[in-house]
């Protein structure tokens, strides 16, 4: 049980690295969106990013069911002890 426990925590910290990583990347993606509207030139660029955006926000909800769905199975499995211990 200690090893499945051991694993699941890696599982977890991976997948809300992740998120993290995510979360930053997607800041950075509006940040350069925002200055690419200024120029009316760049908009196909912008529009380019903003399917990036979508992209990137569409992940992070698919990782937040991941984290979810880790600590669910450990709860069931595991009586219900905390995975963060």
């Amino acid at each position: 049980m200690e090893i499945a426990k051991r694993t699941l925590n890696i599982l977890l910290e991976s997948l809300e690295f992740t998120k993290r990583a995510k979360l930053e990347n997607l800041e950075q993606l509006r940040i350069v969106k925002n200055d690419l509207m200024i120029d009316k030139s760049s908009i196909p660029e912008a529009t380019r990013l903003q399917q990036n955006i979508e992209q990137t926000i569409s992940d992070l909800h698919t990782l937040d069911r991941l984290i979810e769905d880790v600590k669910s199975d450990y709860s069931t499995n595991y009586k219900g002890r905390d995975i963060t211990s």
